[in-house]
């Protein structure tokens, strides 16, 4: 997905480290989710990644990175990956997208935020109504259930339980 599914460092398959970790073949993320999903259901998140961030972008939300955009993108291609590949396997990519953020050094608060929303479009994915996944993640925007850093109107998302 690298920058298209918003990864912000293109450093991040080799923790930030080029010379010392490599991907000989250039598939970094791309290729974490293949192995952890397959090829079938990696290419179909890819294509699911890409409709959110256009949805997104045209949404008229403001904040594509940690805002109310970037909240409504993840909870739209977790919901779009449920419907079209599972919440198990959509949960497998989501959760590969945002350890991948880690490696190449996401700050936590962020890290936070995408999983919270990636866990609202998988609940919205597996709704039983008439909506479609953008309708729905529009509601939990609306509704106050999807989250966002500072300064931006939104609910800040949970800690964590350690």
């Amino acid at each position: 997905m690298g920058l298209r599914g918003g990864s912000y460092s293109t450093y991040a398959y080799v923790s930030g480290a080029p010379v010392s970790n490599s991907d000989r073949l250039g598939l970094g993320e791309r290729w974490d989710q293949v192995l952890g999903v397959g090829p079938i259901d990696a290419n179909r998140a890819r294509q699911n990644a890409n409709e959110a961030l256009d949805a997104a972008q045209r949404s008229g939300l403001p904040g594509l990175h940690n805002g109310p955009a970037d909240a409504f993108r993840h909870c739209l291609w977790n919901c779009l990956m449920t419907q079209s590949i599972g919440a198990d396997q959509a949960k497998l990519v989501g959760d590969t997208h945002e350890d991948n953020g880690n490696k190449g050094g996401q700050p936590q608060d962020e890290e936070q935020m995408d999983r919270a929303n990636n866990a609202v479009g998988r609940q919205c994915g597996g709704e039983n109504n008439d909506l479609t996944c953008p309708d729905r993640c529009k509601h939990k925007y609306v509704e106050g259930q999807l989250f966002g850093l500072g300064g931006v109107n939104m609910p800040r998302p949970p800690r964590p339980h350690r």
